[in-house]
């Protein structure tokens, strides 16, 4: 990827040499002489913020020399791939199906590039690896050459999270979901999120609590350290590697765009937040000609709408899944407690809906916490009350879950505490719903509660460490 050291390579153009990249380490194809790549890699709920952080940072970092100040750190200078971190996921039909806001953000990012293919499903496997991908790569090398000669380990740099799930006894290194036989060593991480303390001292990285997006961060540490430069006018003999830049600028903005709802989300946006906008909103006027009077607020549409109408096509339980994160807690006996977090851009009434009636609801979710083995679920929902036009009154709503019994008192007293915190109060919803989703049981249906959460600017960020804190949180 040196050619890309001037920026004078697509967007797309890059996806494309990433995968050729990818399959070339994975092969043991490389050059002796060229460097292996670094995987840059988004948290499990795969979202918009994870994905574009991933490639937009794997783009500006890949074989960067210019660094104010850590050019002596090695896993810079080196190629950089993004994996985008579905493990059920390949590329393709399915990645469209599920993450359509990403594929509409990447298409309208790279729409009037001057090297532009079509994002139908068969090319974007060309461009894009998940981790399924990668897992289904590995099994198929392993029938046709010796399994010793499959690389097992690899380097990383994590975005939009600071912790693998599965670690290993040597500090920064473990495993993804879906990948659990393959080791990565963690070289940097860029993260808004609580720090997990997994991370070693000698990781480059930058753990800041706070923004609504990962990519203003991302955005602003490139810039910090060099790789995202100034904004200088495009002239009249440009080759063309100036407007270049765009692509991955606007890929950012949508992210940042839809994490803040347009920069109006109330307690989530942040400085560094409107600082990147603001940035990257003159980066795409001043590389580009025809985006001189450009307008980010038909991007943000276009994007929020396909995320909003993805979810007519799914089950409930790809509802569950689509965005969904997952932590293990110690117990007062030792025994590890799961908890997964489920994020809806719906009300809790139209979920409902999807199910077709509140028990049937409860025995998807049941299903869904079974099949996890879970010990407590939690579906938190964010919606505006004008659904259709994205506007009215902002509201979230939150559903607690101990499915085991040994949860129930935990749960409880998380209960009493957030309350407070959050502004829990009665879910406002029909009767007959709240009535199926509270439950005292302890039985094989647990203990539930459904509330409106009032403290509308406390999102999964801050309500997950709070549900946590509750036990001794193990990873």
């Amino acid at each position: 990827m040196a050619e890309h050291l001037s920026g004078r390579i697509s967007l797309l153009q890059f996806l494309r040499q990433s995968v050729r990249l990818h399959v070339q380490h994975l092969t043991g194809s490389l050059a002796a002489s060229a460097a292996s790549p670094v995987y840059v890699v988004g948290n499990p709920s795969a979202d918009l913020d994870s994905i574009v952080s991933a490639i937009v940072y794997a783009y500006f970092a890949s074989g960067s020399n210019s660094t104010n100040g850590d050019e002596s750190h090695e896993s810079i200078r080196r190629p950089h791939i993004p994996l985008i971190n579905l493990p059920d996921v390949r590329g393709g039909a399915e990645l469209r199906r599920l993450r359509p806001e990403f594929v509409t953000a990447l298409s309208l990012a790279t729409e009037s590039r001057k090297e532009t293919a079509s994002l139908v499903d068969s090319t974007l496997s060309e461009h894009l690896i998940t981790v399924a991908d990668f897992a289904a790569q590995i099994q198929d090398l392993k029938k046709k050459k010796r399994k010793q000669d499959i690389p097992t380990t690899f380097d990383a740099t994590l975005v939009d999270w600071n912790a693998l799930p599965l670690r290993s006894s040597t500090a920064g290194e473990g495993a993804l979901t879906g990948l659990e036989r393959v080791t990565f060593r963690i070289q940097g991480c860029i993260d808004h999120h609580v720090d997990e303390g997994f991370l070693p001292p000698q990781v480059l990285g930058r753990v800041e609590v706070g923004p609504g997006s990962c990519a203003s961060l991302v955005v602003d540490e490139l810039r910090k350290r060099g790789m995202w430069g100034g904004n200088p006018k495009v002239s009249d003999d440009d080759d063309g590697g100036s407007e270049e830049l765009c692509g991955p600028a606007k890929l950012a903005l949508s992210a940042i765009l839809i994490d803040t709802n347009n920069l109006t989300a109330e307690g989530r946006v942040m400085q560094v937040d409107r600082a990147s906008v603001s940035f990257l909103q003159d980066q795409i006027q001043s590389r580009s000609r025809e985006d001189a009077a450009w307008d980010s607020k038909p991007l943000f549409q276009a994007v929020r709408e396909a995320k909003a109408s993805s979810l007519d096509l799914l089950t409930v339980e790809e509802i569950l899944d689509r965005d969904y994160k997952e932590w293990s807690a110690a117990g007062e006996e030792k025994e590890e407690v799961k908890i997964g977090f489920c994020a809806v851009v719906r009300p809790l009434h139209w979920v409902v809906g999807r199910a077709g009636t509140p028990a049937s609801l409860v025995e998807e979710m049941y299903s869904f916490a079974r099949q996890r083995g879970l010990d407590v679920l939690v579906l938190m929902t964010a919606f505006n009350t004008d659904e259709k036009n994205g506007g009215g009154e902002f509201r979230r709503e939150l559903f607690l879950w101990a499915v085991t019994e040994h949860a129930v008192a935990k749960c409880e007293s998380f209960a009493n505490r957030a309350e407070h915190d959050l502004g829990l109060r009665q879910w406002d919803g029909e009767a007959g719903i709240r009535s199926t989703l509270n439950a005292e049981g302890q039985g094989q249906l647990g203990w539930r509660r459904v509330w409106m959460q009032t403290d509308v600017t406390k999102s999964r960020k801050q309500v997950a460490p709070l549900v946590r804190s509750v036990w001794h949180v193990a990873t």
